[in-house]
């Protein structure tokens, strides 16, 4: 996060037991590029919503019906 003059940048880290806010300016960069990263792979809204209703239809990515053992 960024804040105006005279305040630096933070970053939030959320975990299953609570956050740790980093305050260092390298950790601070770090984390936003791992963000921006997963941000770019992110699939759009309705690539999302095809992926999601696929997977609760059983289905892989692809639509096809998902195998649950080898054959």
């Amino acid at each position: 996060m960024d804040f105006r003059f005279p305040w630096p940048p933070v970053a939030l880290i959320d975990h299953l037991r609570g956050g740790v806010f980093l305050e260092d300016p390298e950790d601070v960069e770090a984390s936003a590029m791992a963000y921006d990263a997963v941000a770019d792979a992110a699939l759009d809204v309705d690539a999302s919503r095809e992926m999601i209703k696929n997977y609760m239809e059983g289905k892989t990515r692809d639509g096809k019906p998902q195998r649950c053992r080898p054959e």
